[in-house]
């Protein structure tokens, strides 16, 4: 994901960690892989339990929507930020919500503009049987 997301907007640098970018000091117009792993550590200790029909998951959830006619080719980005049951839901899946804030994170603190728009999609409830996977599905 991150490496075709940096082929397509050429300014994010995924190509792995390096020294000056792991620490959550590091430019805020770079990845960070501390500062995702801090947002990480929010989901499991803080904000445990995002399974459907709890509250962790309503507490985890921002949501948003924007509108748009506009038929012009955009980039999105997809990752669920439920977890399954007793789980605290560091793999599945903080590890895809800390890497999506942290790409967003450089492109709303530096100002730059993408070529596409960049739409982030923070979705729950995708496992086989809950409402989003049958949204899906039909």
């Amino acid at each position: 994901m991150c490496m075709n997301l940096s082929l397509c907007m050429g300014r994010i640098n995924c190509l792995g960690p390096r020294q000056d970018y792991i620490s959550t000091d590091a430019p805020l117009d770079r990845f960070s892989e501390a500062r995702a792993v801090k947002d990480v550590r929010v989901l499991v200790h803080e904000i445990n339990g995002r399974q459907e029909g709890h509250p962790g998951l309503i507490k985890a959830a921002r949501i948003s929507s924007i509108y748009s006619q506009d038929n012009e080719p955009s980039v999105l980005l997809n990752g669920h930020f439920d977890s399954p049951l007793a789980s605290p839901g560091a793999a599945d899946c903080g590890s895809c919500v800390a890497s999506m804030l942290e790409i967003a994170r450089p492109m709303v603190d530096s100002g730059w503009v993408p070529p596409r728009p960049v739409i982030f999609l923070f979705n729950g409830a995708e496992e086989l049987f809950l409402l989003v996977s049958y949204f899906h599905n039909i």
